[in-house]
C-alpha cells in the first residue's frame, strides 16, 4: 500500500498524474459516482480516497500539513 500526500484540495488532472492514471479514468469514476468533474476542478481529500478505492488502487491519500511544500 502506497501513501501520497495530496493537499486539502487537489484538481482531477493533479490527482490523475499523481496516480499515473489518464485523467479520462479518474473523470469517468466521479461520473459514475454522481461528480460531474473537469480536468481542472478541483475535489477533496476524502472525494479522492473515496474514487480511488473504488477503482481498486492500494493508495491512500494523505492530507499535508499547511506547512509541508
Amino acid at each position: 500500500e502506497k501513501i501520497i500526500s495530496v493537499p486539502a484540495m487537489i484538481t482531477v488532472g493533479e490527482l490523475a498524474d499523481l496516480l499515473g492514471l489518464p485523467a479520462t479514468t479518474l473523470i469517468g469514476e466521479l461520473f459514475k459516482n454522481g461528480i460531474a468533474a473537469t480536468l481542472n476542478q478541483r475535489i477533496d481529500v476524502e472525494t479522492a480516497q473515496i474514487i480511488v478505492d473504488e477503482l481498486g488502487l492500494e493508495v491512500v491519500l494523505e492530507q499535508k500539513a499547511a506547512d509541508e511544500p
